[in-house]
């Protein structure tokens, strides 16, 4: 066992063992408090300007003691006092008369037909990594004409002024009889995949657009189809007539790793749709069975060192009663041989040309390429196109790999000859914003012009977009510049003769995004609205009012809050003595600053230590310090009843840097386990004997999970017992974009060396000290994971428990589920530790 911390002699806690009753008992009663502490009320919020001056918010939620979800809205004033000095200078808020807006249904949420949710509305959800809603579960707007497009997992509505008009669903007339050709309409006659995917499925409403240019024009995609809808008639749709070929909806890859969850993207200024087309009958199936239930739907994996879906560009152009759905004159591959990947795209504003971004298989070279109108078929080049062939204009290249994010805005062309870009790269570790300027001349993309926004010792936040001012050469961003562990509203300016950029927010709080939504909302001449958080604030929803001065960047003044009508925001009881907090230290691998966050027992007492939870995830991409009120709210279960929770953010964690990253490449589970146990010893040393490190757990789920089976193999004297979720034990079973990002390509031994399966030998030999979870139906980390390993402990005679959840994912989501999940883990840690 290790030694004790020799600073102090403490006594032990003594934990109180509680029945399994109580336990369940207990557990739901926590879960019932976690509901509101850990996610936003309400999600995609929009801001519109109104007539008055002042702003219309949209959003989607849920109102209280309702069931179904609906679209939100509320009226901010165009009159307000900004006399107060602005966020950035002074912290504490001063009241306004506007201090509280009340968000209200825009239709009223009971009115909603209720829908059994499809099975690719619940796999979009766990993409998503939210919830499956009854009522609304998406919408979006058109502001020239205030129209509302509402989607309800299975129909699509358009609201206007105060009246619902149901959008077609299905074809008829010739457009059915010209579908009926195409699609196979015996069932002994169809693609067995086909089949099955339709008996299992409802409809399925993905993303639905109302056209820029010609509101009576809607777009939307039913069940991986775009159709195309005028004046509530269908004048046409697209037609695969294969389940291994679909319009309008990314990739699983594309979705899971790439963070890009849509697939059809409107012209600005033209009737023209552009749409992908994935083509994924290259991609091994993968099924997913509950003995006792009936199967569900295969669905394409790619496995690493497996084939990819393909992807192409297509383009629907609407010239009154003349309909074109053509492609591209070549394949992607035909334009950047290293194509692997259709990373993000839509088009420049002039709406005629679109651009690419592109990334190769290994994820080390991305090119950002425009592609003109002419290059589909049947469109030819003329004399008034700034170029005439697909160009790159910007290329990258890196020896680590290349992260993916939101951060791109092609701007308006500024000289008839130039295309514009605020565009993120990591190429000097930190991610930042510059301003690129590419001079063309018809087949010819000079070397970009680059001018940096943003630089120093901080990253701009690559999940959410940016928002550009053009008149003011102005770009809002989210970026951790006050501190590693907090995000802020910013504003940067791309002028030569401007200042660099500023903070928007307050010091000391935490921007929240969304990863269905990354969308920034701001309106240059009004201000922006985004929730803001804190290790002890619940989520606020701010509205900040912007002041222009001189060509100088903007100030912001927080003016309200803004609130679902009728709704209590949660509160907390704990003291300033329980209060979590972030911890700093300094590493002796590499003299950087690392960050943990200590959760004291509640009502603790100085002489006294108690045992430890140590949660883990150390993966790449993953952040857990944070100045967030939701970061340490799941684990109140653990402190209430006498732990200290611990977590830490080592070398591989995300947004300090690509170069903070790259120690994990080519090698899982080495350098993540010695800064975790680094943090540990750390973190015990400045509490100063809080910590009993005779009785340390470990817990993890998903890369969590194979780092706690890793660090009890590892380190059976220093933890105790490890709980280990959705673990993923063999990085063969894993998919393509993750895998071979950081381990490469299957073929040399970092998949072995990496694999936890290797190491089940040094597992304890003592029964009570591992347990594993997973979900019979993850499609992520799947089941045959947790199979290699049950077969190896087997074979080796190691003890472990085993906990299944016949219908639940990736994610324990149903609430019996969550409970049961909680009360288990408590009764083995209790177990596990004596008590």
């Amino acid at each position: 066992m290790p030694p004790r911390d020799e600073r102090e002699s403490h006594t032990q806690f003594p934990l109180t063992r509680m029945s399994w009753e109580k336990l369940l008992e207990y557990s739901k009663a926590q879960r019932q408090e976690l509901r509101g502490c850990v996610s936003t009320p309400f999600t995609k919020m929009y801001l519109v300007p109104t007539q008055n001056g002042g702003a219309k918010l949209y959003a989607l939620g849920t109102p209280p003691v309702c069931s179904n979800q609906t679209v939100l809205v509320a009226d901010l004033p165009s009159v307000y006092d900004i006399s107060t000095p602005p966020v950035s200078q002074s912290q504490p808020f001063q009241a306004t008369p506007y201090t509280n807006i009340q968000l209200r249904p825009l239709i009223n949420p009971e009115n909603l037909r209720s829908f059994t949710p499809s099975h690719e509305f619940s796999l979009m959800c766990e993409r998503q990594r939210s919830t499956v809603v009854m009522g609304v579960t998406d919408y979006s707007l058109h502001q020239l004409t205030g129209q509302v497009l509402v989607i309800t997992g299975e129909m699509v509505y358009v609201y206007s002024d105060r009246e619902f008009r149901k959008i077609q669903m299905e074809s008829d007339g010739k457009e059915e009889d010209s579908l009926a050709d195409s699609i196979p309409q015996k069932a002994d006659e169809m693609d067995p995949e086909l089949q099955s995917a339709n008996h299992h499925g409802g409809n399925f409403v993905s993303d639905a657009q109302i056209c820029p240019s010609d509101s009576s024009i809607i777009a939307y995609v039913l069940n991986k189809e775009v159709y195309i809808e005028k004046s509530g008639q269908i004048i046409y749709s697209t037609k695969s007539g294969s389940a291994s070929v679909y319009n309008g909806v990314p990739s699983f890859i594309t979705l899971e790793e790439l963070d890009r969850f849509e697939g059809i993207w409107w012209s600005p200024t033209e009737t023209r749709l552009l749409y992908e087309q994935v083509n994924e009958s290259g991609v091994q199936l993968a099924s997913f069975v509950c003995p006792g239930k009936s199967p569900t739907p295969p669905m394409r994996y790619p496995a690493a060192g497996t084939k990819n879906a393909v992807s192409t560009l297509r383009m629907i152009t609407i010239n009154g009663k003349t309909i074109r759905d053509v492609g591209l004159r070549l394949p992607l591959k035909g334009y950047y041989a290293q194509f692997e990947y259709l990373v993000r795209c839509g088009f420049l504003p002039d709406g005629r040309n679109i651009w690419v971004q592109l990334m190769d298989r290994a994820q080390e070279q991305c090119a950002l390429m425009v592609i003109p109108i002419c290059e589909f078929e049947g469109e030819e080049p003329d004399d008034s196109m700034l170029f005439t062939k697909p160009l790159i204009l910007y290329h990258q290249k890196s020896p680590i790999w290349i992260n993916c994010h939101d951060a791109i805005c092609p701007l308006s062309r500024s000289t008839p000859h130039t295309i514009q870009f605020i565009y993120g790269t990591e190429e000097n570790s930190h991610f930042h914003l510059k301003h690129l300027t590419v001079a063309c001349r018809r087949t010819v993309a000079e070397p970009a012009s680059v001018l940096d926004i943003t630089n120093g010792d901080f990253s701009v936040c690559k999940a959410t977009g940016v928002r550009v001012d053009e008149e003011r050469k102005l770009v809002y961003f989210v970026a951790n510049k006050s501190h590693p562990t907090e995000w802020n509203v910013c504003v940067g300016s791309y002028s030569q003769q401007g200042p660099a950029f500023k903070r928007l927010t307050e010091q000391g709080l935490s921007f929240k995004g969304e990863r269905s939504s990354h969308r920034l909302s701001v309106l240059p001449d009004r201000g922006f609205v985004c929730w803001m958080t804190s290790l002890t604030m619940p989520y606020q929803c701010r509205y900040y009012a912007l002041s222009h001065t001189n060509g100088a960047l903007p100030n912001a003044h927080f003016i309200m809050q803004i609130q679902i009508q009728g709704y209590v925001s949660p509160t907390h009881s704990l003291s300033m003595h329980d209060q979590p907090a972030i911890i700093t230290y300094k590493s002796s691998y590499d003299k950087d600053v690392r960050y943990a966050l200590l959760m004291r027992p509640t009502d603790w007492r100085q002489g006294l230590s108690y045992p430890v939870l140590h949660y883990v995830y150390a993966g790449p991409g993953i952040q857990l310090v944070r100045n967030d009120f939701s970061t340490w709210q799941p684990f109140k279960k653990y402190t209430r009843l006498g732990f200290v929770v611990l977590m830490c953010d080592g070398r591989g964690s995300s947004n300090r840097g690509l170069h903070f990253e790259a120690p994990l490449k080519r090698k899982f589970g080495e350098v993540e386990i010695e800064d975790q146990l680094e943090g540990l010893h750390a973190v015990a040393h400045a509490a100063n004997g809080l910590l009993d490190l005779q009785r340390v757990i470990v817990q993890g789920w998903s890369y969590g999970g194979y780092m706690a089976l890793l660090m009890l193999a590892r380190h059976p004297r220093v933890y105790r017992a490890a709980l280990a979720g959705g673990v993923v034990t063999d990085w063969h079973l894993y998919d393509t974009a993750y895998t071979e990002r950081y381990l490469g390509y299957p073929l040399d031994d970092y998949y072995e060396d990496s694999s936890a399966l290797r190491w089940v030998d040094n597992l304890p030999n003592e029964p009570g000290r591992l347990m594993l979870m997973h979900g019979l139906m993850d499609e992520n980390v799947h089941f045959s994971n947790c199979e290699a390993l049950i077969e190896i402990l087997i074979k080796r005679g190691k003890p472990y428990e085993l906990k299944l959840f016949p219908s639940e994912r990736h994610g324990v989501k149903n609430g019996e589920s969550a409970v049961y999940l909680d009360a288990t883990m408590l009764n083995f840690i209790f177990n596990a530790l004596n008590a």
